[in-house]
Formats: structure tokens, sequence, C-alpha cells
């Protein structure tokens, strides 16, 4: 009768892992994650701000192409009609004015009057990806305080109508009159809760003291004029940004005036 022998092949050959080789590669994986995680944190930050940057230079496209169609006038900030009672009363606001040019389909009546706004048919640009403050709309005409300096209270870059209604010549503002178009805002980002889109309110911005939500960390994007945009803290948006008063009434790029 033969033997039967104690020898036992190894099943395949492998060895396995010992613990403590498992606990040195869970620890590289731990390390590797720590050290990537804040990178692609970064990388995500600066690709929503850099496409909300976009936006806003789409926005300036538009701001130029109806100043093309409407013989170099540029876009006001909004329309109040002679009565304050939507919405009966025409409301237009710049965002209505400019929803054509970036896939918005709104009807006249639409942009006319104010009402709840409807967002599927506002141009989705209006909106940054990152605020999910807003209804609507993350951006504000720039609308200096004081009116001696380039701008009219409550109505943006461009003042279109007096309080009986009627749209006075020579107040609205073209190429010719804003002279320092590279050093002159346009408009911001605002985001808040009563910014609609198509809003009379929230649409425009008067200065950097109501910038309090910021969607990409410090900065804010700020475009001109003649269409570059900077991202900048809103402090340094002025020339004294230890004044308050600098704050609440702006010169420099805030203002049409060229010599503030």
């Amino acid at each position: 009768m033969l033997k039967q022998s104690s020898y036992r092949r190894p099943i395949s050959g492998v060895v396995g892992f010992t613990l403590i080789e498992l606990l040195v590669v869970i620890s590289i994986i731990s390390l590797l994650i720590a050290i990537l995680l804040p990178a692609l944190g970064k990388a995500k930050e600066s690709a929503a701000r850099m496409r909300c940057a976009a936006g806003v230079r789409q926005i300036g496209i538009a701001v130029n192409g109806y100043s093309v169609d409407s013989k170099d006038v540029y876009p006001y900030g909004v329309y109040n009609g002679p009565s304050m009672s939507p919405p009966t009363t025409p409301y237009i606001a710049w965002d209505d004015l400019l929803s054509g040019y970036l896939g918005g389909r709104l009807s006249q009546p639409d942009i006319d009057y104010y009402k709840v706004p409807d967002l599927s048919k506002h141009a989705k640009i209006f909106q940054c990806a990152e605020d999910k403050v807003s209804p609507g709309r993350s951006y504000a005409m720039i609308n200096p305080t004081d009116s001696a300096k380039g701008g009219s209270l409550g109505f943006g870059i461009s003042h279109p109508v007096t309080t009986s209604g009627t749209i006075p010549p020579n107040t609205r503002w073209t190429s010719a009159t804003i002279l320092k178009p590279s050093s002159t805002l346009v408009m911001t980002e605002a985001p808040n809760a009563s910014n609609f889109a198509g809003s009379p309110w929230s649409v425009t911005i008067r200065n950097p003291a109501s910038q309090d939500i910021r969607l990409h960390g410090d900065v804010v994007p700020y475009l001109f004029v003649d269409n570059h945009l900077d991202l900048m803290e809103p402090e340094n948006s002025i020339s004294s940004p230890s004044l308050w008063g600098a704050y609440l009434n702006p010169g420099g790029i805030w203002t049409v005036n060229a010599n503030d």
C-alpha cells in the first residue's frame, strides 16, 4: 500500500498581502486623496469662475449688439412708466432688452410688463450656475449714486424716461458720450433673493457696498463698456477702499464721468 504524501501544491501560486503591506497601501491611497482633493476643489472653483465670466462677456456682446441695432444707443437699466402700478404700467429691465440676443424667448408683452417670470423663457445665461440665491438673474447694471457723476438714480447706465413717461432727448448713453469705455463699468455680479429675471427691482447696483454675496471666493466679475472683464475684490474697485463714503458714492470706474 502506497503511503499518502503530506505535500500540498499551492492553489494558484499567488501569495496574498500581509496586513502590514495592506495598511501601507491604504495609507498611500489616503495620502494621495488628501493631496488631490484640494487641488480638484480649486480646479472646480476656477472652472466655475471662468464659466460665469464667459457668460458675463456674452452679455457684454449682447449690450454692444443692442447698441448697433439701436443707432448707437446703449440699453437702459430699467424703464419705469409714468405710474407705479405693474403689470399695467410698462416695466422693462435691461435683461428684457438683451434676452433675444442670448437665446431668450420673451414675447413683446413679456418684455413690456413685469410679472412673475417664466424662467423657461428667459435667457439662462443671466444666472451664474454658482448662484443658488437669485431667481433668474445674477447681474445688475451699474447705477452711480450721484447723478452728477454720469448716471441717473434708478436707471443704470442710461436714463430713458422722465416722471411723465416721456423719453427726453440726449439722455441715453452712446459710444460718443462714454469717453473712456475701457475704464467705465457697465455690469457686475449682484446675486440676491430679489433679483428676479425681468424685474425692475435689484436691476441696477449703485456701489460695491452691496456686493456682500460673492460666488467666486473674494473676487467679483466686472464688465466694462469695451467688453473686457476684470475679476477683482469689490473693495479694490474704488480708489479709496478705506473710506466708507467711497463705498457708498464711488467714482472712477463706477461712473461715466471720465475725470472723477
